[in-house]
């Protein structure tokens, strides 16, 4: 059976090469370090540069261009969809255009699940700011741990 993959950054559908492959990879970073602890992200994969995508991209190639333009900085919200079925939600950053001729041939880009970075749900914060952890004495923890 054959799956057809549909890939929508910021809810504009994007063409994407049904030859291609999307490797979506599952990962949890080592749990030590909980500000490297990652969610689904997939490998580099290419778009073509079909004039819908050029839009999306908003010719993020052409430095010409000035105004509404693509920021390439930060990740935009996307979804990956099989066979118009829900399959991920996340972001989508551009990693790099290429060009044939002066001209976009493909867009290089990296999906990420919802959750990129575990600091990011928290936005930074650090664990002095979480107003929660004042109902716990730590010194009566460690006393009945320890007593």
């Amino acid at each position: 059976m054959n799956q057809r993959i549909q890939l929508y950054i910021e809810n504009e559908l994007v063409d994407v090469f049904q030859d291609g492959s999307v490797n979506i990879v599952s990962s949890i970073k080592d749990f030590r370090e909980p500000d490297k602890i990652f969610t689904d992200y997939s490998r580099g994969f290419t778009l073509p540069a079909t004039s819908r995508n050029n839009k999306v991209f908003k010719h993020y190639y052409n430095y010409d261009i000035s105004g509404n333009v693509f920021d390439a900085r930060s990740s935009k919200v996307a979804r990956i969809e099989i066979n118009d079925r829900p399959y991920k939600d996340g972001y989508i950053t551009l990693d790099s255009v290429i060009l044939k001729y002066n001209k976009p041939n493909t867009y290089k880009v990296t999906f990420y699940g919802n959750l990129k970075l575990l600091k990011e749900l928290f936005d930074n914060l650090d664990l002095t700011a979480l107003n929660y952890l004042d109902k716990f004495n730590i010194d009566d923890i460690y006393y009945h741990s320890t007593g």
